[in-house]
């Protein structure tokens, strides 16, 4: 089974951004940067899945949001 989970980040009802070192620490030493943009977990064989960053824009190592 699986199912797609999006994650975006606001402040005062507009958007917002969080750094992405700080979602790199959540998910921890399962995570490998394949790309800028994406990110894969690895847990065993048959538990695993990719995260597609979308980048902030102001250059500042920052993310708007991610879908796993």
């Amino acid at each position: 089974m699986s199912f797609d989970l999006y994650v975006h980040c606001f402040e005062r009802g507009e958007f917002s951004g969080t750094k992405r070192d700080r979602v790199r620490d959540v998910f921890g030493a399962e995570l490998s940067e394949s790309e800028p943009d994406l990110w894969q977990l690895y847990y065993d064989d048959t538990n695993s899945c990719d995260l597609f960053l979308t980048n902030h824009g102001s250059g500042q190592n920052m993310i708007r949001g991610f879908s796993v």
